[in-house]
């Protein structure tokens, strides 16, 4: 069973994002649904990997996320993983085995869905964890980060970092690493009016590695009528239910059908959690 502060933590979330306590009552909009757009991206000979990948034509972002295919959750760790600023794509980057590829996996939206989004940002020099909020009268409903050279874009091939938190947290986005100092890490939040979408229901799943240093993996999935919007993870202790270095993801996305948010890592320590989360909202 998961410890109380844990459930007192998604009811909290739930409500700062706008869930509501009950599901029949009609939405004010309801968003289309979203075009899946999938692209493979390849390691170097060194292992490591960067790209962007792009909404089809003429439609924009509304989540993304990765997964490595084939391969173990130990045999990529990611590092960047974000909304690009244009709204139209995603930007990845990290290091993966020989042998395993990322599968980029994007969730597209028409213009007209999105026209009146917000992106707020939040940059933080020399450190490896930080959150970008939403302003008022919106919600969240997307977000990431990536590692850069002061107001350089994002580069693979420069500084380190796993990934061990990104995530929807009360009304923003939250993302953390383990992270070499140096360079900067920029936050994003992607939002919408408030009566654009409601949160029908949140799920989640606390996914136990496979022994004291092993792999966890696992699925939060939107149950009845619902189709997820947006998801995350974060490793966290047994006891203690804050996003923590305990372990770092290697891939976490929205799955194929659309029905929930899959994610995958590594852990380092004994008594490391993997919690998944997934944010559902009306079939339209």
């Amino acid at each position: 069973m998961r410890p109380i502060s844990t459930r007192r933590a998604l009811a909290a979330m739930a409500a700062a994002i706008g869930c509501l306590a009950a599901p029949a009552a009609p939405a004010s909009a309801a968003l289309s649904p979203y075009q899946l757009a999938a692209q493979s991206i390849n390691p170097t000979s060194s292992g490591i990997f960067g790209d962007y990948v792009s909404c089809p034509y003429d439609s924009m972002i509304v989540n993304g996320g990765s997964f490595t295919f084939p391969g173990a959750a130990d045999s990529t760790a990611l590092r960047s993983s974000t909304p690009t600023f244009q709204g139209n794509g995603w930007y990845i980057d990290g290091r993966a085995a020989r042998g395993s590829a990322l599968v980029a996996f994007l969730m597209c939206l028409p213009p007209s869905d999105l026209a009146d989004t917000r992106l707020v940002t939040a940059t933080y020099p020399s450190r490896g964890q930080g959150r970008s909020d939403c302003p008022p009268g919106t919600r969240v409903y997307g977000g990431g980060g990536f590692f850069h050279e002061e107001s350089g874009p994002p580069d693979p091939f420069k500084g380190h970092g796993l990934v061990f938190a990104s995530m929807p947290d009360g009304n923003g986005w939250f993302y953390g690493a383990d992270h070499f100092g140096g360079l900067a890490l920029t936050v994003s939040a992607r939002c919408l009016p408030s009566d654009r979408f409601v949160v029908r229901q949140v799920s989640s799943v606390e996914a136990t590695p496979t022994g004291s240093n092993g792999t966890a993996t696992g699925v939060a999935e939107c149950q009845g009528p619902f189709r997820v919007l947006m998801g995350g993870a974060w490793w966290h202790s047994y006891s203690n239910w804050t996003p923590r270095d305990e372990g770092y993801l290697s891939g976490s996305v929205g799955t194929t059908d659309q029905k929930g948010w899959r994610a995958a890592g590594h852990s380092y320590e004994p008594g490391a959690r993997l919690t998944i989360i997934a944010f559902c909202i009306d079939l339209p």
